[in-house]
């Protein structure tokens, strides 16, 4: 079984278990990919069972006999990008995603179900690739699996849990990991910039996390910007790099500030490659939206999963930063206001976004019920949905409205672990209702998850 989308876009043309981004690039993909059930940022969870992976009768294959992942999935984004509206195009892509997905499910479970085993007995063996807060990794059949689990930095701190271990906050960074390439992609597409992205799937399974990743053509010295040690070093060496990162960035919304001397706009652990291919990679999403202002006494390293909406930061009038109240802004001078405007920025949505939508909702609750939608509220990708599309004859599946509310919460800006505070704004039964549903929803879901 599938779980609810991990990147909160709801596309109601095509009902479908896995959320696909490209559908948001490209529309006429809405027609020729009708079928589509995958995506480049997916979250998908999955029961025991046996399930035949994909043969790969199209595969191209690495000198080590594994799928190359990659080559075929960046040539079906360059075709893309070149504005090649052929229906191929996008069943190409749209093949390459759903295989990825398939062989990442069947080795994900296997590796989840052996995590419990000595290594020796394991059937796929760890990987020794670094990373601070990447977790264990595995890699087989072109991929890399690495868990989400929380990584201790010193004798007393984790990364996630601040003094103890939380699991938990480590797999919500894990989503925020694929709800960042998501954004990256959006912004990064619509600028044609050189900047590729990976094939990514985040999966759920018997309480685990795992993010499956595609491999890349990286060697040890192929990081051109960025820093991969936890900002002991930062590169940041090409002109005409650090400009293509800096005008993604300014369209995300992320405000400048300086790591090293050097003056940046994404998350000092963005990492930018030059491949062996001489093309350039993005890793590292998990934190490219602001983080929210932590609350007093929080328990835990809240800046590190509890994210801004990137429609929030986009549309906010002042750029915020990545990196605010981290210590990645040890040495920027201008770090205590660059955190006073994340602080504001925090306010604002807890009085005014939060309690406006809620007046809305008590408004228009109704309206959305019977499929008749306000343009300032109800709408998805900018358009107003047709009602004769509320009961797609192409899918034979009802567009539920907890449905279209979940993701006009996210439209709004709105996290769903705010969906109480929204609550409690509401005046009228119906919409309180249909909130306290979606949150019951969202706790069985996670406490299956944990079973």
């Amino acid at each position: 079984s599938f779980s609810p989308m991990a990147t909160g876009y709801f596309n109601p043309y095509i009902q479908t278990s896995i959320e696909n981004p490209l559908h948001h690039y490209f529309p006429d993909a809405m027609v020729y990919g009708a079928n589509l059930e995958t995506s480049s940022a997916s979250e998908f969870s999955v029961e025991s069972g046996d399930e035949d992976v994909s043969d790969g009768d199209s595969a191209v294959t690495t000198e080590q006999g594994d799928t190359d992942w990659n080559r075929m999935y960046q040539e079906c984004m360059r075709c893309s990008k070149a504005n090649d509206g052929s229906g191929e195009v996008y069943r190409s892509l749209g093949k390459v995603a759903s295989d990825f997905n398939s062989v990442a499910e069947a080795y994900g479970r296997i590796i989840i179900s052996e995590s419990f085993l000595p290594d020796n007995l394991k059937t796929i063996k760890k990987s020794s690739i670094g990373g601070i807060a990447g977790g264990t990794k595995y890699i087989t059949q072109g991929i890399m699996f690495k868990f989400s689990l929380d990584s201790k930095l010193n004798e007393t701190q984790w990364m996630y849990g601040g003094s103890k271990r939380n699991d938990e906050k480590a797999m919500k960074s894990a989503c925020n990991e694929i709800l960042g390439l998501v954004e990256f992609m959006m912004v990064d597409l619509c600028s044609s910039s050189k900047l590729n992205k990976p094939l990514m799937a985040l999966i759920h399974y018997r309480g685990f996390c795992l993010i499956a990743e595609s491999i890349l053509p990286l060697s040890s010295n192929s990081l051109k910007y960025g820093s991969n040690d936890g900002g002991v070093t930062f590169k940041h060496e090409i002109p005409e790099l650090n400009s293509i990162v800096d005008n993604v960035a300014r369209e995300m919304g992320l405000a400048p500030h300086q790591i090293h001397g050097n003056t940046i706009r994404p998350p000092g652990d963005l990492e930018v490659h030059k491949g062996t291919d001489n093309e350039y990679y993005v890793l590292d999403f998990g934190r490219v939206q602001p983080p929210e202002a932590p609350m007093v006494n929080y328990e835990g390293n809240s800046i590190f999963y509890n994210l801004l909406r990137p429609e929030f930061v986009r549309s906010y009038k002042d750029p915020l930063c990545a990196d605010a109240f981290s210590g990645w802004l040890v040495n920027d001078p201008n770090s205590k206001q660059i955190n006073e405007k994340v602080e504001e920025a925090t306010v604002y949505l807890f009085k005014t976004i939060i309690p406006n939508f809620a007046k809305k909702l008590d408004s228009n609750y109704e309206l959305m019920r019977e499929g008749i939608f306000n343009p300032e509220l109800f709408m998805v990708d900018n358009k107003k949905i047709p009602t004769e599309l509320f009961l797609s004859s192409s899918t034979s599946s009802f567009v539920h409205p907890l449905g279209l509310l979940q993701a006009n919460i996210h439209k709004a800006g709105i996290s769903f672990r705010h969906l109480g505070v929204i609550r409690s704004y509401c005046k009228e039964k119906n919409p309180r209702r249909a909130l306290l549903t979606i949150m019951v929803a969202r706790t069985l879901k996670n406490m299956a998850r944990q079973a």
